[in-house]
């Protein structure tokens, strides 16, 4: 749906507004959007303790702390994968085996028969 808006003046669609000037999101891009906001404010909290009024071990205590929380989160949800890729090996293991037993059953009775 398109609506007009006044531009200089001159009323004008603003999808087409939007579209000619470049400044209508893809759905493409929002992926790449959020992690360009996610990395700015990274890098805002960065510079945001680097400017705090703190002593120099008490800064870099706390770039310590937050670089032990970061290690222990990532080593969590490693361990955490680790957990659930092993759940889906022995998942797919177990539906391997019924397949074979399966298989040979049903190459008995064809057997036999």
């Amino acid at each position: 749906m398109t609506s007009s808006v006044s531009f200089f003046g001159q009323f004008v669609e603003s999808e087409d507004f939007c579209m000619e000037r470049g400044l209508a999101m893809r759905r493409d891009r929002i992926p790449e959007t959020i992690l360009t906001f996610a990395l700015g404010a990274g890098i805002g909290a960065v510079v945001a303790l680097l400017l705090a009024p703190k002593s120099g071990e008490e800064l870099r205590g706390d770039i310590a702390d937050g670089v032990n929380d970061g290690v222990n989160q990532v080593r969590s949800t490693g361990r955490d994968l680790k957990r659930r890729a092993q759940r889906v090996v022995d998942l797919a293991k177990d539906q391997v085996q019924d397949a074979i037993d399966a298989g040979d059953r049903a190459y008995t009775q064809a057997k036999n028969a």
